[in-house]
């Protein structure tokens, strides 16, 4: 997959694409630098929209993360944007194994929790069918979290926020906080 920026010049409505490596859109890692880079058209630097394609979470990129303190996928609610289905088995894996430092095997944990309180609760906007495979979701993720609660027991408070914790710790044998 090739995965490129885009950058629309906001004085002449030029479009300028830059390629990146999986790494780099990964983690954002070119963004200010080619914000800063004028127009190929106009020499412009101001801009009216940027862009780009990220790829999907892998082995290779959840261990850069995990073991370089200073990366981020997102720099705020990064478990959120993890939070993704078919993330968990990665994120088990890496806790268990512990291969991480703490407060990126607590960002994992959060994202777990996060899936856990998206799927959990029926939702009017999804069809009966959808909301049997959110719950189903919801239910797996919920029945790896329950082994390792004591390690989401031991998260920040703002690590996981409140409203996740009031509906998913007491799912997992949690009281809400200590």
């Amino acid at each position: 997959m090739e995965f490129i920026s885009e950058k629309v010049c906001k004085d002449c409505g030029n479009t300028d694409v830059f390629t990146l490596t999986k790494i780099e859109a990964a983690f954002s890692l070119k963004d200010s630098t080619i914000q800063k880079t004028a127009c190929t058209n106009c020499s412009s630097v101001k801009w009216s929209s940027y862009w780009h394609n990220k790829p999907d979470l892998d082995i290779e990129l959840l261990n850069i993360w995990g073991y370089d303190p200073d990366l981020y996928f997102m720099d705020q609610d990064e478990d959120i944007i993890l939070a993704e289905e078919e993330n968990v088995p990665l994120f088990l894996n890496a806790i268990d194994k512990q291969n991480y430092p703490q407060k990126k095997l607590n960002t994992l944990l959060a994202a777990l929790c996060i899936i856990v309180y998206d799927n959990v609760i029926a939702d009017e906007e999804y069809t009966e069918q959808e909301n049997i495979r959110r719950r189903k979701t919801a239910d797996k993720v919920i029945t790896e979290l329950i082994p390792r609660k004591h390690l989401v027991a031991e998260t920040k408070d703002w690590e996981i926020m409140d409203y996740v914790r009031q509906i998913v710790f007491p799912l997992i044998g949690l009281n809400e906080r200590k």
